[in-house]
């Protein structure tokens, strides 16, 4: 069976990924803002009361992991996976008090870890200061997909994209509409253009294109799909690159369709 992949959030208020192999579901941040809507998307991907094999944590913002996430996870006995430098500082973020006693969480350090039947690689990128921020390099069966979902240096995330054979990654914001929208917290986050010219440049060195790229985590107020996608094309066709590969963005406030990642 082939890795499948797909968001059910990706914006700056929720993200929630799922990856999954024919045995293992892995879920990618839970971001959800209320116990019912993360009961809701469990419920709907796996099951009444049912729940991914594992949940991994880029980083401790409230739009990838809170309290109402951690709620349903220890519910549902699901294991929590977040970096090792972060697990004394997520009961002062996001415990409010409670003691979450039965809450199974586990530590992920520099080195590669196994999930089921994923192979995780940490990558640390640039986030916002006093937030350590990790992408991962997930393998598979030969297979090999990149994730990173906030950061803002394209040179920390650029040679592992070579020749891998799918890339979710963040294009936050449109520069016009954060100019006239402005929020300083934007220059924690990849804008279009740069999104566009990394992608563009590993397409050109790698030796084989990805099945997909999909792009996520925008801004609502500060960007839209629409121009997303033109921003990408205009790139590609600038350089004149041919654009091998699927691209999509990922929705907002509901679930994407699901990409096979022969």
């Amino acid at each position: 069976m082939a890795l499948t992949f797909q968001t059910l959030i990706s914006s700056s208020k929720g993200n929630c990924l799922v990856l999954s192999s024919r045995t293992t579901r892995l879920v990618i941040d839970c971001g959800f803002r209320s116990q019912k809507a993360v009961r809701a998307a469990f419920d709907q991907q796996f099951g009444l009361d049912g729940g991914p094999d594992a949940v991994l944590v880029t980083h401790l913002h409230g739009d990838h992991i809170n309290y109402s996430a951690l709620k349903v996870l220890q519910q549902r006995m699901v294991p929590l996976y977040i970096h090792e430098e972060s697990v004394d500082l997520l009961p002062g973020k996001h415990f409010r008090g409670y003691r979450f006693a039965e809450l199974d969480v586990n530590s992920y350090a520099a080195r590669s870890f196994v999930i089921g039947d994923l192979t995780v690689r940490p990558i640390e990128v640039p986030h916002a200061p006093g937030h350590l921020t990790h992408a991962f390099e997930i393998a598979h069966d030969g297979r090999r997909i990149v994730v990173a979902a906030d950061f803002f240096d394209a040179a920390a995330i650029r040679d592992v994209m070579i020749d891998a054979d799918f890339v979710y990654i963040e294009s936050n914001h449109d520069l016009q509409l954060l100019r006239e929208n402005w929020n300083p917290n934007s220059r924690w986050h990849m804008p279009n253009p740069i999104t566009a010219e990394l992608i563009c440049e590993v397409a050109d060195i790698s030796e084989k294109p990805p099945t997909a790229v999909m792009l996520g985590h925008l801004s609502e107020q500060r960007n839209r799909p629409e121009i997303v996608l033109d921003e990408m094309h205009t790139a590609f066709k600038r350089k004149r690159l041919n654009m091998s590969f699927d691209l999509t963005v990922a929705p907002l406030y509901e679930a994407s369709h699901v990409i096979q990642i022969d």
